[in-house]
């Protein structure tokens, strides 16, 4: 099967998932390719701000940056820490939060709905996701 891996800041107990932005969960599945998952990250880590992420004028950007400076780690479900467990079970997954600011630029958003086109058919959704996916992209539901 292999390892599977998110990105978890242990400062503000929350976590990134890889499947959230259509991309696979183990190393090189999301780090060989022009990744969501990494683009997302480094939004997270951004350090200052910069024309058309600017939070202290446009609160919808709040997620950008607010990783920088802390103690963030890429950690697999094998780490002897159980780290990514601990994360997984008590940590708040903010993907859907850094995406919602990726999706505001058009190219972007066509890009992140196609990737997670295949994540979307081929899983059961998890708790809000199917929510989540449809407000990113505009979509109407079903109640």
């Amino acid at each position: 099967m292999g390892q599977y891996f998110i990105a978890v800041n242990e400062d503000k107990r929350e976590w990134i998932h890889p499947h959230r932005f259509g991309d696979g969960l183990k190393f090189l599945e999301f780090s060989g390719s022009s990744s969501g998952f990494l683009a997302g990250l480094a939004l997270l880590l951004k350090q200052g701000s910069s024309k058309g992420y600017d939070t202290s004028k446009d609160k919808r950007y709040a997620a950008v940056g607010s990783w920088a400076g802390d103690s963030v780690t890429i950690v697999g479900d094998y780490d002897d820490t159980k780290l990514y467990q601990t994360a997984m079970d008590n940590f708040r997954d903010v993907s859907f939060d850094i995406m919602r600011v990726m999706v505001m630029d058009p190219h972007v958003r066509v890009h992140l709905a196609e990737a997670v086109k295949w994540y979307r058919a081929t899983t059961e959704l998890i708790g809000n996701e199917r929510v989540e996916y449809a407000e990113l992209f505009g979509e109407v539901t079903k109640a």
